[in-house]
């Protein structure tokens, strides 16, 4: 995520670093989504997240999904992970912002 955050910092168009969620413990990911700004998550961990409310739909504001075009497809997690926050989420942009773009190692 360090090359993302350097791209940003040069471009000068967003205040918050993205923070990367990765295996902490609930706790720990319920207070860095409590504490706002822009996470990397992957789908597993929200569902997850969302199911046992570590997460609350009501301050989502915002998605940005990889290959968006599987969203419309019933079987997938990032389709029930929109439809979950829309359930919750009135101030939910309803659109989700699509993007496609690849993190080299």
């Amino acid at each position: 995520m360090p090359a993302l955050n350097e791209q940003i910092d040069s471009l000068k168009i967003c205040r918050y670093r993205i923070k990367q969620i990765t295996n902490e413990n609930t706790t720990k990911r319920t207070a860095l989504y409590v504490s706002g700004g822009i996470f990397a998550v992957s789908n597993t961990i929200m569902v997850m997240d969302l199911l046992q409310r570590a997460v609350s739909p009501s301050i989502i504001t915002n998605l940005v999904v990889n290959d968006a075009e599987r969203v419309d497809s019933v079987l997938n997690d990032e389709s029930w992970i929109t439809t979950m926050i829309r359930k919750e989420n009135k101030v939910f942009f309803g659109k989700i912002k699509t993007s496609y773009f690849s993190i080299e190692s």
